[in-house]
């Protein structure tokens, strides 16, 4: 069964990221039922197997001494119960279940993302070989990406626009597939041994996917880089040794943006696409004081540890907390006076619409929800609120709110969003806790938060969503 797990990785990491059926066109439809065409097969195995473990166990009464639950799997199995229940009254059981055409995203591809989650707390680590098969798409996406938005397209795509890039479609999903990628890999690197071939492999994978993640042109990739390296540098406070290695990666995010600025310096004509903050900020050279800083601070730590001065783990978290918190209010005043229908590149209009869809909400909808991709199909029934989505979107179907907890709490209920919220927060302090006693927890700890936090101004999709349910299917038993 091993055996399986590992071939399903592979192809679920290969395959689906590059498929295309006819170029961008109908990508979103055509990335489904690739998803569906590879994952049947394997859920029918692996539930089978399991169904027969279970039974086997069940006869030698071995159930009876069962690990307990943890926080986690309880929020797992909760949001799994709850998706049912919100199927059950879904105002369009057609969409709810397979999804709206073009998207996907319902009650299907969920418990598909759900089930596998569940399936790979049984994969036991592979070796190298099946890990660098598994990375190597992504890096090659990573290249593909950045040649792409210089105007440079090495074999021909149907329907090729600067607002699509690689094989993945437009920058929200590339974006989403980021949110995944390019934190495993600064995970990955973290926990190499310095200077050893693993760590310039895993450092040239970073390099790559944090300049693909510089240049696409989304304003939301700053959310990426900055969930990522606090949490990573909060995991780092422990003591001198884990500080050293954060730096070490607030060197390599340095490099790579000095490399961006170098790039925008010589082929600036052929980046086709908007500046937006981070092209700002790679342009006003603050890779160069990345890199000083980094540089700075271990010399500073160095220093104190040949006069012996104590290190106290207590202090910089509470220096550290003391900085969030005023950070979080001073972005959080920002948005409350800068909040309007243009905000986030219209994201704004849309969350006022979205909240608008759930003040027309029964009692009991606003529990359990409308469905999943329902979204739509509840506002063209409604007068009033057709007139307003038609207004503002013409005939272009708005799916989801653009913030993944609003998206489930439309689609959900409040009791799906409980639940959403209760399972990241609980696999993420789990994995925080563990990372002492076991390396790869930050591994799986930075992808799960930056997807987190970055899909609060984007939507789940199939080039992410899969990916991420499988990365804490295998934190659940860390």
């Amino acid at each position: 069964m091993q055996y399986l797990f590992s071939l399903y990785a592979i192809l679920l990491c290969t395959v689906l990221p590059l498929y295309m059926k006819s170029g961008y066109y109908n990508l979103g439809e055509a990335k489904a039922k690739c998803y569906f065409a590879l994952s049947i097969p394997f859920f029918i195995i692996f539930l089978t197997g399991y169904v027969y473990e279970y039974v086997k166990n069940k006869r030698k009464e071995q159930c009876k001494n069962s690990e307990k639950l943890t926080t986690a799997q309880y929020f797992f199995y909760g949001t799994l119960v709850s998706c049912l229940i919100t199927y059950m009254f879904s105002i369009d059981k057609k969409t709810a279940f397979w999804g709206y055409e073009g998207w996907r995203t319902g009650l299907f591809s969920t418990i598909m993302s759900l089930a596998f989650c569940f399936f790979f707390r049984k994969w036991k680590r592979q070796g190298k070989l099946i890990f660098y098969i598994v990375m190597i798409i992504p890096f090659l996406e990573f290249i593909l990406s950045i040649l792409n938005r210089f105007g440079n397209y090495p074999f021909a795509i149907e329907g090729k626009n600067p607002s699509f890039l690689a094989t993945l479609g437009n920058i929200g999903w590339f974006s989403g597939y980021l949110s995944i990628w390019v934190p495993v890999g600064i995970g990955i690197m973290y926990i190499q041994k310095e200077f050893s071939m693993n760590f310039f492999i895993s450092g040239g994978y970073t390099i790559a996917g944090l300049i693909a993640l510089l240049i696409q042109g989304s304003n939301g990739a700053a959310l990426i880089i900055m969930s990522s390296y606090l949490l990573l540098l909060w995991c780092s406070l422990s003591d001198r040794e884990a500080i050293k290695r954060f730096l070490i990666q607030l060197l390599i995010l340095g490099i790579s943006m000095t490399i961006v600025d170098i790039l925008l310096l010589f082929f600036h004509k052929k980046y086709n696409y908007e500046n937006n903050i981070l092209i700002g900020l790679c342009e006003k050279h603050v890779g160069l004081v990345l890199i000083a800083v980094a540089f700075f601070a271990y010399s500073l730590l160095r220093l104190f540890e040949e006069i012996n001065v104590e290190y106290s783990e207590k202090l910089t978290k509470r220096i550290y907390s003391i900085g969030m918190i005023s950070g979080a209010a001073t972005a959080i005043f920002f948005l409350l006076n800068n909040f309007s229908d243009s905000f986030g590149n219209g994201r704004g209009l849309i969350l006022r619409l979205s909240a608008r869809v759930f003040e027309g909400f029964s009692g009991w909808q606003r529990f359990v929800g409308i469905g999943q991709d329902c979204l739509y199909v509840y506002a063209l029934e409604n007068e009033e609120l057709k007139g307003l989505f038609i207004d503002a979107f013409g005939g272009s179907a708005l799916t989801n709110s653009h913030c993944e907890l609003f998206t489930i709490l439309i689609e959900r209920g409040i009791l799906g969003a409980f639940l959403y919220l209760g399972l990241f927060i609980s696999i993420l302090i789990k994995l925080i806790k563990a990372r002492k006693r076991e390396s790869a927890a930050i591994i799986y700890a930075l992808p799960i938060i930056s997807y987190f936090v970055y899909n609060q101004v984007s939507f789940a999709q199939l080039t992410s969503t899969p990916y991420i349910y499988l990365i804490i299917g295998m934190a659940m038993t860390i």
